[in-house]
């Protein structure tokens, strides 16, 4: 007997590992642009000891994952009705660009925002300790004018990378 296994099938048994499965629903994206020689899953490679998790050509991609309907995703709304997302320890000295996506638990309406290491450096500082040069992006609106302008420049902007 034999059985056909789907990318959605994939992504659908990872979806309780964040992690992988914000990975995978960010490499097959980039697959389906279908603009670069090679694209690579570092993350995928046990033995890879980098701080990123995509290689296209010579770009590295960093990529964090939220499901927006986690607890804590869900406590900072009621503090924020605006927020969608947050994601943590991004360092943006080690990549060129973060592919941050952010899916419910359906993996329904997911999300995908792309920001440069220059973009991302503009954030916040990670309130962890042991994160000291990292950043974390929260996708809400801002205060800060220029966060929100990137935020918004960020949906889908998959062009960026290249």
């Amino acid at each position: 007997m034999e059985k056909t296994v789907s990318v959605t099938d994939i992504v659908q048994a990872c979806k309780n590992n964040t992690s992988n499965c914000g990975e995978l629903l960010a490499l097959i994206e980039l697959l389906r642009l279908n603009r670069f020689e090679k694209v690579e899953w570092i993350a995928g490679n046990r033995f890879h000891k980098g701080h990123y998790d995509i290689k296209c050509g010579n770009l590295k991609i960093e990529v964090k994952a939220c499901n927006r309907d986690n607890q804590w995703a869900m406590r900072e709304r009621e503090k924020e009705p605006n927020f969608d997302s947050g994601f943590d320890r991004v360092n943006p000295k080690n990549f060129n660009y973060v592919i941050c996506v952010s899916f419910n638990n359906e993996l329904k309406d997911t999300k995908f925002f792309i920001f440069s290491s220059e973009e991302s450096q503009k954030f916040e500082d990670s309130k962890w300790k042991s994160a000291r040069g990292m950043k974390t992006i929260e996708v809400k609106k801002h205060k800060n004018d220029e966060l929100n302008k990137i935020i918004a420049s960020s949906r889908d902007a998959w062009s960026k990378i290249e």
